[in-house]
C-alpha cells in the first residue's frame, strides 16, 4: 500500500471524506436536488428515495464511505498533536455518531426496495440520524475547542465551528421533541456542515503537511 504517513492519510480522509458525504447527501432523494421533500412527511420522503432507487441506493454506499473516512481524519488530527482528555473525550461521541449515520443510511436500502418493512426502516432510520446528528454537534464541539490552540488550526474558525456544533445540537433536541420542526433544523443543519467542513479541509490540510 506504499509509505504514506498516517499523518498524509489521515489528512487526506479529512479532506475527501466529508466532502463526499456533503455531495451525495445532497443527491439523495428527497434532500435538496432530487425530488425534494418535507423531512416530516414520511410518505413523501419515503416516495423520493423508492422512486429513485438506484441513486439512493448508490448515496447509500457512499455516504458511509466519506463519514468512515472523515471519523479516520479525526481520530489521527486528535492523535496528532497534544491530545487533551477532552478532545479524545469528543472522538468517542463522534465514533458513536457515526455508527448511527451509517446504520441509519443503511437501512435506505430497505426503503428503496418498496413496499414491506420500509415504513418501519424510514421510521427507525429518521431516528437514528437525528440522535446521531446530536452526538455528533456534542463530539465536534469538545474536540474543536480543545485542538483550537494547536499550532496549524485556525483558532478563531475552531471557535465558529464551535458555536456552530452549540446552534445545530440546540436544534437538533428540538427536533427531537417535536418533529414538526424538522425541516427548519435540517436547513440549518446544512449550513453547519458546511463550515464544519471548511473547517476539516483546513485541518486535513495541515495534517497532510506534517508528514
Amino acid at each position: 500500500m506504499g509509505n504514506m504517513s498516517r499523518n498524509k492519510l489521515g489528512g487526506m480522509c479529512l479532506i475527501i471524506g466529508p466532502v463526499l458525504a456533503l455531495i451525495f447527501y445532497m443527491l439523495q432523494p428527497g434532500n435538496m436536488i432530487i425530488s425534494p421533500a418535507d423531512t416530516a412527511d414520511a410518505a413523501a420522503s419515503m416516495a423520493a428515495l423508492q422512486s429513485n432507487a438506484m441513486i439512493t441506493s448508490l448515496s447509500a454506499f457512499l455516504i458511509p464511505l466519506g463519514l468512515i473516512m472523515w471519523l479516520f481524519g479525526i481520530r489521527t488530527l486528535n492523535d496528532a498533536g497534544d491530545s487533551t482528555a477532552w478532545g479524545s473525550f469528543g472522538v468517542q461521541f463522534i465514533f458513536i455518531a457515526t455508527i448511527g449515520w451509517v446504520a441509519s443510511i443503511g437501512l435506505q436500502h430497505v426503503v428503496a426496495a418498496g413496499p414491506g418493512d420500509a415504513m418501519a426502516a424510514y421510521t427507525v432510520s429518521a431516528g437514528l440520524s437525528n440522535v446521531s446528528g446530536v452526538i455528533s454537534c456534542i463530539g465536534v464541539l469538545m474536540l474543536s475547542l480543545a485542538i483550537s490552540s494547536r499550532e496549524g488550526i485556525n483558532k478563531i474558525l475552531s471557535y465558529i465551528v464551535a458555536i456552530a456544533a452549540v446552534i445545530s445540537g440546540v436544534l437538533g433536541v428540538i427536533m427531537l421533541l417535536d418533529p414538526a420542526q424538522s425541516e427548519m433544523a435540517q436547513m440549518i443543519g446544512g449550513i453547519v456542515y458546511i463550515i464544519w467542513c471548511i473547517w476539516f479541509i483546513l485541518s486535513g490540510l495541515s495534517l497532510s503537511k506534517q508528514g
